[in-house]
């Protein structure tokens, strides 16, 4: 994970779709509740006695109108604080639209899945086979998921439990792993001629104490009896394949490429360690029912796609970290009795990889400083009602006279089309009989041409005052 950067257990498209909802609903809430403050604030001035600039009653205006306002008015609508907030609006939507669509991504992260069966370490009861088979099933997938995890990221070694399908997700916590095996350069390497043969070799390293008597070997390429190449030699710490204790490995391989190169002989020790108390003691049981002989001897067989590239290649940059992942996979092969149809006697539980949503902390900065503008905004609102309430509470109380609260005080499209058709009907005179009262009343009115020399059009009532017309139903008076 990048710096700035957080991951969220969810499917990005969800995230995204959930944020969009979130700054929708949210500026959706700062329009209505900021047109109500715009109301109230101008109720606020007239009662104070004060005149109300024009500017200050446009209600919550549509972006394109907010430019408008400023252009030919030269004034903020809703005045400076209400037009600050509607800007600030106008941008953060299209801000956090934008900011969802580039910095909400797909990636995937370490998670816990739910193990069924699998290859279960047990290292109480004894196996009946002589050695871990190292061209089983069992063997396949042990291998499989070491290399998952690194590719993750994650932790590499032996582990608790496999999961039965070699899960491609698989992607180790400390919880899943009893240690593993590490695989320490001696810093002896031995060179010998190309002649020198194998027996010869192996006594050299014997003697060199880089080698324990049972050794174990396979070469690859041949030229004649005394050039080889990819020569791998190694051997158990335990003499024979006696039973009841762990054992190191002492692991010696060719580093060149070609049999007429001057053969030199790299030695690794290998031991198998644990960061605790309780994976170290499961460690040693399983090697402990290991024959390490027979096992070795099997197992020698693999070592040269391991440790080599294929044919010509020197050994691998990565011997030593792959050596140690095949130690494992026989380990994990032996401990789970070469079986994969065990099931855990608790835990079950592994790490695993799944995708998540990397969000910019970015985005995180939005979302709180949204919910501070509807908050500072919603505030604001509950302010201005409760001067407007104590005007009301101070008239009727104390019997003062003062200004009765102003209703409606035209704050949108349609408050300012009762305004008008108000004053047209009546002029100041708005409780007269014709002139109306609330919005839904102007279903009754019309603009129209009153004019046609001069252009000049005005607000007309459809109807007389003693009848009605339904709501968006006009009919042409017949000649």
């Amino acid at each position: 994970m990048l710096p700035g950067k957080l991951l969220w257990t969810v499917d990005n498209g969800t995230l995204r779709l959930v944020l969009r909802v979130y700054f929708i609903t949210m500026t959706t809430l700062l329009g209505l509740i900021g047109s109500e403050c715009c109301k109230c604030a101008a109720k606020v001035d007239l009662l104070s006695g004060n005149n109300v600039k024009l500017n200050r009653m446009t209600g919550w205006l549509r972006p394109i109108d907010i430019w408008t306002c400023v252009y030919k008015l030269r004034r903020l609508p809703g005045g400076v604080l209400l037009g600050f907030v509607m800007i600030t609006t106008t941008l953060l939507s299209l801000t956090a639209d934008l900011a969802v669509s580039k910095l909400v991504l797909p990636t995937v992260g370490p998670s816990d899945c739910i193990f069924t069966t699998g290859l279960v370490m047990n290292w109480i009861n004894n196996e009946t086979f002589a050695s871990p088979p190292p061209n089983s099933y069992p063997a396949l997938i042990a291998s499989n998921v070491q290399i998952y995890s690194a590719y993750s990221n994650c932790s590499v070694g032996i582990y608790n439990k496999v999961p039965i399908n070699g899960d491609p997700l698989f992607c180790a916590k400390e919880k899943d792993i009893l240690g593993g095996w590490n695989c320490q350069d001696q810093n002896a390497d031995q060179q010998f001629d190309p002649s020198v043969s194998e027996s010869d070799i192996e006594q050299t390293l014997l003697s060199a104490s880089l080698q324990y008597s049972n050794m174990s070997f396979n070469n690859y390429y041949k030229g004649d009896e005394s050039h080889t190449t990819h020569l791998v030699i190694w051997s158990s710490s335990i003499e024979s394949n006696d039973l009841g204790s762990p054992f190191d490995v002492l692991v010696s391989i060719d580093l060149e490429a070609d049999i007429t190169d001057t053969k030199t002989m790299k030695t690794f020790k290998c031991t198998a360690l644990s960061n605790t108390e309780e994976g170290q003691t499961a460690i040693n049981g399983i090697l402990s029912q290991t024959e390490s002989v027979t096992a070795l001897a099997d197992w020698v067989l693999g070592l040269e796609g391991v440790l080599y590239e294929g044919y010509g290649s020197k050994a691998s940059t990565y011997a030593e970290s792959r050596l140690e992942q095949y130690l494992n996979t026989m380990t994990m092969v032996q401990g789970g009795g070469n079986s994969v149809l065990s099931v855990p006697t608790d835990n079950f539980i592994y790490g695993c990889i799944k995708a998540k949503a990397e969000i910019s902390l970015a985005i995180v900065v939005l979302i709180i400083f949204t919910a501070f503008l509807l908050v500072v905004t919603f505030l604001y609102w509950i302010i201005l009602l409760l001067i407007i309430f104590k005007h009301a509470i101070s008239r009727k109380t104390k019997r003062k006279l003062g200004l009765k609260n102003i209703s409606p005080v035209p704050d949108s499209i349609i408050g300012w089309m009762l305004q008008a058709a108000r004053e047209h009907a009546q002029g100041s005179d708005f409780t007269a009989e014709g002139a109306p009262k609330t919005e839904e009343d102007l279903r009754d009115w019309d603009f129209k041409i009153v004019d046609r020399t001069q252009g000049v059009a005005r607000m007309l009532r459809a109807r007389g005052d003693d009848m009605t017309t339904p709501l968006l139903v006009h009919e042409t008076p017949k000649r």
